[in-house]
């Protein structure tokens, strides 16, 4: 699993990310020509610069903005029609949805009123939803499946904005952070920016001690360089040292104890057209003694509502339940083989703590018909056959 880890020794501003994601690209100049598809007005570049005698990446736009922007900001719904108008992939737009929409909601708490009704000001800048947006554009490309990040620093003293000088950290970092670690310091600068935050706790989780590969790493730099510290956003690219993999699944599940049985095989293959990822049977005796049925069905979270409803429409019950679970696997690869028998393909976890292989019992099955063998034995002959060929797999 691909994974990004922040360290935030500086801090974290929005282009501090930009600069550190763009870092991370083959070709910065190429990240930067992606970012320039947001339809907005306004040009950008990425350079190399020093921070503390360490060299960075350093994304800096100039943004055309209209003056009754700059006065007024915009609306959450002004933001989100941006996004929807970008030619974008959907992750993407939905990355960038999650990440206003969690600030609209700091925003309002701040201000005590809507997210509807909130005006972004500093945040609502081009500046600022350049830097979100790209942000979300360069994990997905980059491939980034999980946003790890340590403990924010925030710095002392005060800030002017359009509020006027207000203390540090700005009233929405302080929102924005609830529920996450910081320590505060006596450096007198604005180390977290609500863009930074934002992105971060609406994407990432916090984290103290990681374990990986390094596939790359990069600084991204923002336009301050406070006294005492580099004034850089470390990004590490990299892979877990175990190929485990943990997802959140959704399991439903109902009691039919008034049912016709005949009627379960053709509900568990539309559960299965529905999108469920499994569906299983177990036999039940319930109250009176009564013989019934358990239904289970395992989905993903935004499968949950209409097999919910398939369970509903199709079945005697009147009710259901369901709960999250934390599914751990092995990344499964397959791969065919031409052997003797003919073809067959291989399913196998190729990482050297749970190497493990089986064949497709389906494609076993077809070449024991073929050759009128037991299903066994045409499993034993290929084994033998491809032995050389298995043992390379671990490689």
């Amino acid at each position: 699993m691909k994974k990004i880890f922040f360290d935030l020794h500086s801090g974290v501003s929005g282009d501090m990310l930009v600069s550190a994601l763009a870092g991370l690209c083959a070709d910065p100049e190429s990240a930067v020509k992606l970012i320039q598809t947001i339809p907005l007005n306004f040009s950008a570049r990425i350079f190399p610069v020093k921070r503390g005698n360490i060299a960075a990446w350093h994304f800096d736009i100039d943004a055309h903005t209209h003056h009754e922007d700059q006065i007024h900001g915009r609306h959450l719904c002004d933001i989100l029609k941006i996004i929807s108008a970008w030619q974008c992939k959907e992750r993407v737009r939905q990355m960038a949805q999650a990440v206003f929409q969690r600030l609209a909601r700091a925003e309002a708490a701040v201000h005590g009123t809507s997210i509807d009704e909130i005006h972004f000001h500093e945040v609502g800048a081009a500046d600022s939803i350049v830097d979100i947006l790209g942000s979300c554009l360069l994990l997905e490309h980059l491939g980034i499946e999980e946003i790890l990040f340590n403990d924010f620093r925030f710095g002392c003293g005060t800030v002017r904005c359009c509020h006027g000088e207000i203390p540090l950290p700005v009233p929405a970092v302080s929102e924005l952070a609830k529920g996450f670690r910081f320590r505060t310091t006596d450096i007198p600068s604005e180390l977290v920016t609500p863009t930074g935050a934002a992105v971060l706790t609406a994407l990432g989780r916090q984290t103290g001690q990681i374990n990986g590969r390094v596939i790359a790493a990069a600084r991204g730099s923002g336009d301050r360089e406070p006294a005492g510290i580099p004034g850089y956003l470390t990004a590490l690219f990299f892979e877990d040292s175990t190929c485990k993999q943990r997802k959140e699944n959704i399991l439903i599940e109902v009691n039919l104890d008034d049912m016709n049985s005949q009627a379960v095989p053709s509900l568990q293959e539309s559960l299965f057209a529905g999108g469920a990822l499994d569906v299983y049977l177990t036999p039940l005796i319930m109250k009176k003694g009564r013989p019934a049925i358990k239904i289970s069905v395992l989905c993903t979270d935004d499968k949950k509502e209409p097999l919910e409803n398939l369970l509903l429409k199709n079945t005697t019950s009147f009710g259901l339940r369901s709960i999250t679970m934390q599914k751990t696997e092995l990344p499964v690869k397959i791969k065919n083989f031409s052997t003797s028998l003919g073809e067959v393909r291989v399913k196998f976890c190729n990482d050297r703590e749970f190497f493990k292989y089986k064949f497709e019992y389906c494609d076993l099955a077809a070449i024991a018909e073929k050759h009128q063998i037991a299903v066994q034995t045409a499993e034993q002959i290929l084994a033998i056959e491809l032995a050389p060929d298995l043992s390379s797999l671990q490689d």
